[in-house]
């Protein structure tokens, strides 16, 4: 039995409002990657100055900027904690309407809040999701779809920043071993390239949400003629 599909727009606001000020803190983002830079600097990028305990050195300037970018970091990951709830409701809804107006597809719907969590099954399980949603929900409605290069263009950046913010966060093993610098470098290319893919997963977000508009409306006046037919 086909369930009926469920509207998708609200979410899709609060996605992209939430997604506009994760978009301008990007830039805060990034000058503080060169803020950190500036400061590690002036002490020889000394591997102490990672030390989770400030007591290990005693560097007025480096103290100050912990204090300041620890304020950032925890205001700004709260706003990165919301924005991912928010897209994986409104992504696992896209992908699930497709279920409801009877089209079949590669996984099963659980997966689209779930394959963000597997290990490596993440590195590319929601970009086919993703791309389902974004061909299947318009053949729905037309014969043909758009291109969907700019999925793949999401997909690359998110990757790429992934890969990256794990070898520049301090946690865990680095490529980079104890050399500040170098990590400094990383997270400062990472950050900027936060800023494209922010913008993309906007426009992206955006472009499907007008797909599934008129998957909605279709499939809504769809169920609606089939009442009058069978109405006497």
């Amino acid at each position: 039995m086909i369930e009926m599909i469920k509207d998708n727009s609200k979410r899709s606001k609060k996605l992209l409002s939430i997604f506009q000020v994760f978009y301008g803190m990007s830039f805060i983002q990034v000058f503080f990657g060169f803020y950190q830079y500036k400061v590690w600097s002036n002490h020889g990028f000394d591997p102490i100055l990672d030390s989770w305990d400030s007591e290990d050195y005693d560097y007025l300037d480096v103290n100050q900027f912990d204090m300041i970018y620890a304020l950032f970091t925890i205001f700004f990951g709260v706003i990165l904690i919301i924005t991912g709830i928010r897209f994986i409701q409104w992504f696992r809804r896209a992908y699930c309407n497709l279920n409801r107006v009877g089209i079949n597809t590669d996984k099963k719907e659980g997966w689209a809040a779930g394959s963000w969590f597997v290990p490596f099954y993440n590195l590319f399980a929601p970009q086919q999701i993703m791309k389902e949603i974004w061909n299947k929900t318009q053949k729905y409605y037309k014969e043909t779809t758009e291109d969907d290069k700019m999925v793949n263009q999401w997909w690359g950046l998110w990757v790429l920043c992934f890969i990256l913010d794990n070898q520049s966060d301090g946690i865990g093993s680095s490529f980079f071993g104890n050399d500040l610098e170098a990590q400094s470098v990383i997270s400062i290319v990472s950050n900027i390239l936060w800023i494209p893919l922010t913008y993309t997963a906007i426009k992206l977000i955006k472009k499907v949400s007008i797909f599934e508009k008129e998957m909605y409306e279709k499939a809504v006046t769809g169920k609606e003629n089939q009442s009058d037919e069978v109405t006497f």
